[in-house]
């Protein structure tokens, strides 16, 4: 496989960069509760957003690189964080995609447990009024 020129060392070494962002990504996952990670949409909705977070973090990293990169004049180096750069940016879109979508079902959750305890609370009272106007 390619080997990257390290200007600090002045010897080629193998790249880390998309390891070490994975491995943050699964430590991310291996942190959350492995039990029962969605035991709730609330639960779901923490993980994303903590995910988003890892994600972002990554992408500020790879920035980073990118820009040495570009000063040493590594094309090669440049093209493939460019790379990494895009598809953390697709992932991210999509986390943010989901925490938007797991917020749609809380709110509609919402809606129906108000909706559900509203009937259960206007059920007895539909039954009083019957009860009061049929005299």
């Amino acid at each position: 496989m390619g080997r990257f020129y390290s200007p600090e060392s002045g010897l080629g070494l193998e790249p880390r960069i998309a390891v070490t962002y994975i491995t943050r990504l699964y430590l991310t996952m291996m942190n959350a509760e492995l039990n029962k990670p969605f035991e709730s949409i609330e639960s779901a909705h923490e993980f994303v957003a903590l995910l988003e977070d890892s994600i972002r973090e990554a992408a500020d990293d790879v920035r980073g690189h990118l820009r040495d990169a570009e000063a040493s004049g590594d094309e090669r180096q440049v093209r493939a964080l460019n790379l990494a750069l895009y598809k953390l940016t697709q992932l991210a879109t999509n986390m943010h995609k989901s925490r938007r979508a797991l917020n749609d079902l809380r709110s509609i959750r919402r809606l129906l447990f108000t909706e559900r305890e509203l009937d259960d609370i206007s059920e007895p009272v539909e039954i009083a009024k019957r009860a009061t106007t049929s005299f």
